[in-house]
């Protein structure tokens, strides 16, 4: 490619971006080859036919690599239908959500059983379609749904046009873009929610960019791939976190390193710095939110800057509410976030109202946490609280069994009755989010009021275990 792409909105990816373009888009990934590029444009058009044959009326997406999700994402909004991200993959999960004229879009074969109207997406067809002429979308009809946490923990949907997602991709393309385009996106998290969506494949690709396709489990590999003007797309669970092995980079290599997702301590954002060379940029939002602000922790107590096209206000116990493009038209959306506004540019946080919290960068609810372990028959009651720790988030479980329950962990013992619950908790919920701590007592803790405070649950995790 002889000259720098422009910036194209999503609506018109299709129209303006020819085979190069995209072979320039998906640079040098391991699972490249010519045909991927040179037929790219007809498989989401053979991708529209067959989702349009399904008879969908929505359609689900899980798919790890990032070619192959934006092929079934763009082919889904021209098809006309909504897309839609679940809040994780997991099977119990999927299959709460899922109704029957719904269609699933993937490469894992295991999800094909959820719904008949799966479409398995695996390899780019040289045959796929014969060419094909795109024109725009209509940002403001292109839906997509993405899900997140209610108040009760029930999952809720969260509905953004196209149009509130192109507004904050070009946000920031207008704050961190480069001239010249020469740079390539590397990231950590993933693609199937909204930090993920936006940053590590939508901005890159209406930008200009070129990324790299799948998401990096591990830093030697990410920084053994990486490039001259690198923007490296993280979040707290894996910023801070550096292998002792690691050679300090020095910030030759890295162009901007962004954390999203919860929040980042002081000592990770010193510890990023000093092994990739850059300060992390901390973005701060939500998913019905979008992006609010951003900060970089240079020092303790660092304040927030709200984005330039955000209105922020204080609302009922101080709580922050927000306006802007990225919600429906004269919104002001009340946060479960504490704040006190600095000036008309800066705020600080502090702290949640409620009960729904991140554990290692992903949205959980104690709430939804407790009710799935008091279904369990070996459980009849149970408190669920967040831990301090050096190391990382955790959650701590304290639970009241049982007849069966207590005889169940008679037989087999502490370790393997805490794996049996973790496997049922496991259709539901990450790995990642499920209690590392766990206390059995004959009646859950209270006060005097009948209340469980917290400083009362928390005496029952002093030891480790």
């Amino acid at each position: 490619m002889d000259e720098p792409l422009v910036f194209a909105p999503v609506h018109t990816l299709l129209a303006s971006r020819d085979s190069s373009d995209w072979a320039f888009c998906w640079g040098k990934s391991e699972k490249s080859d010519p045909d991927f590029f040179k037929f790219y444009p007809q498989y989401i058009a053979a991708l529209v036919k067959k989702i349009k044959a399904s008879g969908a009326k929505r359609i689900f997406i899980i798919h790890q690599d990032r070619a192959f999700f934006l092929a079934g994402f763009l082919a889904a909004l021209y098809a006309g239908i909504p897309v839609i991200l679940p809040p994780s993959g997991a099977m119990g999960t999927l299959q709460d959500l899922v109704e029957p004229e719904d269609g699933l879009l993937t490469d894992q074969e295991i999800l094909f059983q959820i719904t008949p109207l799966f479409i398995s997406v695996t390899a780019i067809e040289s045959e796929a379609a014969d060419p094909i002429k795109f024109d725009h979308l209509d940002p403001s009809k292109a839906c997509v749904i993405f899900y997140t946490s209610g108040s009760t923990g029930t999952p809720k949907a969260v509905e953004k046009t196209l149009t509130q997602l192109e507004e904050e991709i070009l946000v920031l393309e207008e704050m961190w873009g480069v001239k010249g385009r020469q740079s390539t996106f590397f990231s950590t998290v993933s693609h199937h929610h909204i930090y993920g969506l936006l940053f590590s494949l939508l901005w890159p690709v209406c930008g200009g960019y070129s990324l790299r396709r799948q998401t990096f489990s591990a830093w030697e590999d990410l920084l053994g791939q990486c490039v001259e003007g690198a923007y490296v797309i993280s979040s707290p669970s894996y910023l801070g976190r550096f292998p002792s092995f690691m050679e300090k980079r020095g910030g030759r290599e890295i162009r901007y390193v962004f954390s999203s997702g919860g929040p980042l301590s002081f000592a990770a954002a010193q510890t990023t710095q000093e092994f990739l060379g850059k300060c992390p940029i901390e973005v701060y939002g939500s998913t019905e939110t979008g992006g609010i602000g951003y900060r970089q922790q240079q020092g303790r107590m660092e304040t927030w800057t709200k984005f330039k096209n955000v209105e922020l206000t204080i609302g009922e116990e101080k709580r922050l509410c927000v306006k802007s493009p990225y919600l429906p038209y004269g919104m002001v959306y009340q946060t479960e976030d504490l704040a006190f506004l600095e000036n008309d540019q800066q705020f600080r946080l502090l702290g949640r109202a409620d009960r729904i919290i991140k554990v290692e960068g992903k949205r959980i609810c104690l709430f939804e946490l407790e009710e799935r372990l008091r279904k369990l028959e070996s459980i009849e009651d149970t408190t669920v609280l967040p831990l301090e720790s050096l190391n990382r988030d955790e959650l701590g479980a304290i639970l009241v069994l049982s007849d069966q329950g207590k005889a169940r962990l008679l037989a087999i013992g502490k370790a393997t009755f805490v794996r049996e619950i973790r496997k049922s908790l496991s259709l539901y919920f990450e790995h990642v989010v499920l209690p590392r701590k766990w206390r059995f007592v004959s009646e859950l803790p209270q006060n005097g009021q009948g209340k469980r405070p917290y400083d009362l649950m928390r005496r029952y995790f002093g030891g480790i275990g």
